[in-house]
């Protein structure tokens, strides 16, 4: 028995058929991209949320153990110095990638303009 050949389709109908479903994309995010940025702005601050809360634990159980700690190890001066520079650099970091975003956002308008 002779195994039955299986039809593939063209390559041209796999090119058409990607760009009819390029095109639905497109539509779709050109007819509400506030939309999507609303959703990444919120994923963003959910992550920020999350990344607090961690921090806020990591201190918590921090100063749980500093109270166990001999004196001499370190001064709650030292620790609140660092907390200090701990905030800065994250609220750098965090600017400077709500900078980064805004960039992003401004090509990708831009390039969905372009089209």
């Amino acid at each position: 028995m002779v195994p039955e050949e299986k039809s593939t389709p063209e390559p041209e109908q796999t090119d058409e058929s990607l760009r009819v479903e390029r095109e639905k994309a497109d539509d779709t995010i050109g007819e509400n991209p506030a939309s999507i940025e609303d959703t990444a702005d919120a994923v963003i601050e959910k992550a920020r949320a999350r990344a607090d809360a961690v921090l806020a634990a990591a201190r918590s159980k921090l100063d749980l153990h500093w109270k166990t700690l001999p004196r001499s190890a370190t001064s709650p001066q030292g620790l609140e110095n660092e907390r200090v520079l701990e905030v800065s650099t994250s609220a750098r970091e965090r600017a400077d990638a709500d900078e980064m975003l805004l960039a992003e956002r401004a090509e990708h308008a831009a390039l969905l303009a372009a089209t």
